[in-house]
């Protein structure tokens, strides 16, 4: 898939966290109690598995606004679900 944006499900069970990230500097989370769960070329496809993560453990779901935003695929959110997009990890 060279020259193609991937998107990582990143999850974080000690802190019960969840985040979809196409950013490669996230990959720095890996040696600080985050695990790689997959990658998608895709943000929906991303989205959407990171999505039944959080919800089967009833971990908080992260991504970043401007990623989403850009994907030429939409997806429907309550806003009851929206609690924080594109927040600081650290």
């Amino acid at each position: 898939m060279r020259g193609h944006k991937l998107y990582r499900v990143l999850v974080n069970p000690y802190r019960g966290r969840v985040l979809v990230s196409g950013k490669i500097k996230d990959l720095e989370l890996l040696g600080e109690g985050w695990v790689l769960e997959g990658e998608f070329p895709s943000w929906s496809a991303a989205f959407s598995y990171a999505r039944r993560i959080a919800d089967k453990y009833n971990y908080v779901l992260e991504w970043y606004l401007e990623e989403m935003l850009s994907s030429p695929t939409s997806v429907t959110l309550k806003a009851t679900e929206i609690v924080a997009c594109g927040c600081s990890l650290n």
